[in-house]
């Protein structure tokens, strides 16, 4: 069992001790390859440390506090019945479920036994002593972390020790959704999922990764790996749920090959402070690209949305759309990128950013931004900030509809223009109810 390791408050990042302590603890079993992207990141990390908004990229977002509070890393399994999953799981939606407490695997809670042939999901932990040679070429590789701008993905590879892995061989369809559950207890500790997911050629399925927590304050730094072979199609989605002390980081990377697809969909609505990145990598030509979220905000919440697109080839698209709903006195955060690199003719991009307040003291900062290094490409982008259109508010109570039920009749018709396109029904209707409860809980924090 790992000692206990507790960070305590220091001028210089007092993650430092704990990931120095940690890095002793994990012995000589694991892979050269791995210790050696460990040794790496703890290194880049190092240098860098927790991000400021003096870098651009986290202008928005000041993770500074991280380094006054006192989290610990977990000191053991923790004890969890069955039925305190209840409220996290997808309605009525049927999965393969996967679920992880504090950052480690629960098999006890896992139900993983209907998993169809070619279909694999397991913990890193497993699949770095039995089979290392799976992850080699994956494993930290597609998530750098040397940039500055990553420091918080090189703080999660430096305490790399367990995830979930879902390998998909060849050809291999899944119509039930795998469901990645990251729970965490409450107690003030700092815990680093782990996911990758690689889809070889031809292989499909739809990862839910959803993100929750008792009440309490604790730092969840999330990092998950997408890759889709040729021909592959991954539908990522994220439900970030966390407990509203909580502070929330996720990073997402996806490489999608010759005519592969990843769509992501981020839905974030809890954490104190949450950063939700997106950066996928259209690698080969007829790779494909979906990017929506709904991210929603209410009391003092603070939701910053980052995500990158990079048509690296030729005859690569992308749709993106992430809509914002802000009520008290939250504030929301859009900066998307679109990236076009020299070469890459053909290419067809789309992107949009549109914003709902539902209070005066909501507000929203949205960048939109686009790069092009090609001639021959169809790209746009827009964003927009506003409030419910009260001509369609007294449309609906003149015809006896209450007034909340009005807001949130016309706050659902919003966010429905990114739930559309959501193809498995039950996933789009969990969302919606996500939506509506939300909005009941935020409710008299709208009233003007």
């Amino acid at each position: 069992m790992m000692a206990k390791a507790v960070i305590e408050t220091a001028e210089v990042s007092p993650f430092l001790g704990v990931l120095e302590a940690f890095q002793k603890e994990r012995g000589q079993g694991d892979p050269e390859w791995l210790a050696a992207r460990r040794r790496s990141a703890f290194e880049a990390f190092k240098a860098n440390g927790v991000p400021t908004p003096k870098r651009e990229a986290w202008r928005t977002t000041d993770l500074r506090p991280l380094n006054k509070l006192k989290f610990s890393l977990p000191d053991g399994p923790s004890k969890v019945a069955p039925a305190a999953l209840d409220p996290y799981r997808l309605g009525m939606v049927d999965t393969h479920l996967a679920v992880f407490v504090d950052g480690r695997f629960a098999p006890e809670l896992s139900r993983l036994d209907a998993l169809p042939e070619g279909v694999e999901v397991t913990s890193l932990a497993t699949a770095l002593v039995e089979r290392p040679e799976l992850l080699e070429p994956y494993l930290a590789s597609h998530a750098e972390s040397s940039d500055p701008d990553d420091a918080m993905v090189a703080l999660n590879t430096a305490f790399l020790s367990d995830g979930a892995f879902v390998r998909l061989a060849k050809g291999a369809v899944l119509d039930v959704p795998i469901h990645l559950l990251w729970l965490t207890t409450g107690r003030p500790v700092m815990v680093y999922p782990r996911t990758l997911v690689v889809a070889d050629p031809l292989a499909e399925a739809t990862v839910v990764e959803s993100f929750v927590g008792r009440d309490g304050g604790y730092l969840v730094d999330a990092v998950t790996e997408l890759v889709a072979k040729d021909d592959a199609k991954i539908d990522h989605f994220t439900i970030q749920r966390e407990s509203p002390e909580a502070w929330h980081v996720h990073h997402v990377r996806g490489k999608a090959h010759r005519n592969a697809r990843i769509a992501t969909f981020s839905h974030s609505e809890g954490a104190k402070v949450a950063r939700n990145e997106a950066d996928i990598h259209l690698v080969e030509e007829g790779a494909e690209c979906g990017m929506d979220g709904i991210f929603l905000g209410g009391a003092e919440q603070h939701v910053d949305n980052h995500t990158r697109i990079v048509h690296a080839a030729p005859h690569t698209d992308s749709v993106e759309n992430y809509r914002g709903i802000m009520t008290g006195c939250a504030h929301g955060v859009f900066t998307g990128s679109v990236l076009v690199e020299k070469g890459a003719q053909k290419t067809n991009s789309d992107q949009e950013n549109k914003n709902l307040l539902l209070s005066d003291k909501a507000h929203v900062d949205t960048t939109p931004q686009l790069e092009i290094h090609a001639d021959d490409v169809k790209c746009a982008h827009g964003s927009t900030i506003g409030q419910l259109d009260e001509t369609s508010l007294f449309y609906l109570r003149a015809r006896g509809i209450p007034s909340d039920e009005a807001r949130l009749l016309l706050t659902q018709a919003f966010a429905g223009v990114v739930l559309g396109p959501v193809r498995h029904d039950g996933l789009r209707e969990h969302l919606e109810g996500r939506i509506a409860a939300w909005f009941e809980t935020h409710r008299k924090e709208g009233v003007r």
